[in-house]
């Protein structure tokens, strides 16, 4: 007998691999794992008839031959499946868009591919074959890479998953199923538990990143706790959040982090407990440890495992094209239309900076017959500026609120750099 397996607690994006990898492989069979997270539980359930999964107790007594593994390469997350792997007289494929898991499956032949869902690796493997999904087959397939690439803005997102979207709504699948099932938390018991974390929350500012943690005890495990930490993130303009939660009954504690960076590396500060993910989503169980000593310790660890994060020094164009406020208006437009620039900081003859002008300001000028003018006439005198440790965060702030595209660095009268919106948008890709 041949099997398809994917990662406990699966996921919408593990569901729709095993879906697709049966219709890729139809003599593989599916095999279910015992904990489905809470938020594809309902949509598993709905397309049960659909997907025809059997369960470990099911094929418990056959022999098994060859092995599909998706969505992980990690032992760890398969070891509901080991007395199947241990049987496996044959090969075990893996497919896998997580580069950062271990690739620890013993014997395994890893299939890796850059892309923001396992779905989209699979999906795209049927480019060019005569596989024809249902319209409820398309509408799993979508929702996995729909929830995976976090609706197409996760930074992992790529071109493929949009073509791959695309053939799957040709073929029927309902966005509008997709969006009643990813409403991520419905129970009363997630909403109290939502609003506890809520009041529970720290905010540290490490290595000049905005990092979120909390600490909770709870009695059992709680199915579900991804989906409430995912919103709990999501409702904080924070950079990365550190979930900590203690099991009482069994002596365990569990690490749920979520991230907007992929420089704060997920899967490698949790690695120092075992676990593993996505960079922008990882989690980690320390077994037979109390919460508060792991708690305390994971201070230290961020510190030292989160890189500093780049500032203004960093990010600013040192070498700054600058305009005399004496230079007529006209001179100054085709100054910087040569160098191709949008604006550009005024000073004076001693090299102070007393103003800022851009396109629209010269604009004005032309409008007004008045190209012969002065800069200082027409240049912006209010020079909002910014010191050079000033964070990203708080560039983009300076930047939304005074609706500015330029922001020059001034450290003791002297321009030392500028900030534009082309920075920014490139620091951000």
């Amino acid at each position: 007998m041949n099997i398809i397996i994917g990662h406990t607690n699966m996921d919408m994006d593990c569901i729709a691999s095993m879906l697709l990898a049966h219709k890729l492989f139809p003599d593989y069979k599916p095999i279910v794992s015992n904990l489905i997270h809470p938020v594809a539980k309902n949509l598993y359930n709905m397309m049960r008839k659909s997907l025809d999964f059997l369960t470990i107790k099911d094929v418990e007594n056959e022999s098994i031959e060859n092995i599909i593994v998706v969505d992980t390469r990690s032992n760890l997350r398969v070891k509901e499946f080991s007395s199947l792997i241990k049987k496996a007289t044959g090969t075990i494929t893996v497919f896998d868009h997580h580069p950062s898991d271990s690739d620890d499956i013993t014997g395994a032949i890893i299939n890796s591919m850059q892309c923001g869902s396992s779905a989209t690796q699979l999906c795209s493997m049927m480019t060019g074959k005569n596989i024809k999904l249902t319209p409820d087959e398309a509408t799993v397939a979508l929702s996995g890479i729909y929830a995976d690439t976090g609706g197409f803005i996760h930074e992992t997102t790529t071109a493929l998953d949009f073509s791959c979207a695309s053939r799957l709504i040709e073929q029927g699948a309902q966005i509008s199923i997709i969006k009643h099932f990813l409403k991520s938390i419905k129970e009363e018991h997630h909403i109290n538990l939502f609003h506890e974390i809520l009041s529970k929350l720290i905010y540290r500012n490490i290595n000049r990143h905005d990092i979120m943690l909390s600490y909770m005890e709870i009695e059992d495990q709680i199915q579900g706790l991804a989906a409430v930490v995912e919103n709990v993130f999501g409702v904080e303009n924070q950079d990365a959040y550190f979930a900590v939660f203690y099991v009482t009954s069994k002596n365990d504690t569990m690490i749920i982090a979520r991230s907007k960076k992929e420089t704060i590396d997920l899967p490698k500060i949790l690695s120092h407990y075992n676990g593993g993910g996505h960079k922008l989503a990882s989690s980690a169980t320390i077994k037979k440890t109390e919460g508060k000593v792991v708690y305390d310790k994971l201070f230290k660890l961020l510190a030292d495992n989160i890189p500093v994060a780049k500032t203004t020094f960093d990010l600013m164009t040192k070498n700054v094209h600058t305009i005399n406020e004496n230079s007529e208006l006209i001179n100054a437009s085709i100054f910087l239309e040569e160098v191709n620039c949008t604006g550009a900081p005024v000073v004076n003859d001693n090299g102070t900076v007393t103003g800022i002008l851009t396109l629209k300001d010269i604009m004005k000028g032309r409008k007004s017959g008045q190209m012969h003018s002065p800069v200082r006439a027409y240049m912006s005198k209010n020079v909002i500026s910014v010191n050079r440790n000033a964070s990203l965060k708080e560039i983009e702030q300076i930047l939304y609120k005074n609706n500015i595209g330029h922001l020059p660095i001034i450290i003791n009268n002297k321009l030392e750099g500028i900030l534009t919106r082309t920075d920014i948008l490139q620091s951000l890709s």
